[in-house]
C-alpha cells in the first residue's frame, strides 16, 4: 500500500486556518493584557491611598502643606475639613 503525501494546497490550506485561528485569538489576548495593566494600575493608586491614610490618622496631617505667602501661614488639605488654617 503506498502512503500519500500531502499536496501543496491541502499545506496552504492548514497554514490559512492556524492563521485564522490565530487572528481570532489575537485581539482578545491584547485586550486581557490591557485589562491586567487597568488593574494593576488600580491597585497602585489603592496602596498609595492606604498609605496616605496611615499617615493621616498616625499624625493628623498630610505629608505636605501648601505656603500662602499671606501672613507666613500656610494650610493643609485634610480628608476630615476643607481647609485647616495653620
Amino acid at each position: 500500500m503506498k502512503r500519500r503525501a500531502f499536496t501543496l494546497i491541502e499545506l496552504l490550506v492548514v497554514v490559512a486556518i492556524i492563521a485564522l485561528l490565530i487572528a481570532i485569538v489575537l485581539p482578545s489576548l491584547s485586550r486581557a493584557k490591557e485589562q491586567a495593566r487597568v488593574a494593576q494600575c488600580l491597585s497602585n493608586q489603592r496602596q498609595l491611598g492606604i498609605g496616605v491614610n496611615q499617615y493621616l490618622f498616625e499624625d493628623d496631617d498630610l505629608p505636605w502643606s501648601i505656603p500662602t505667602g499671606a501672613g507666613g501661614g500656610a494650610y493643609n488639605f485634610n480628608i476630615y475639613s476643607e481647609f485647616i488654617w495653620g
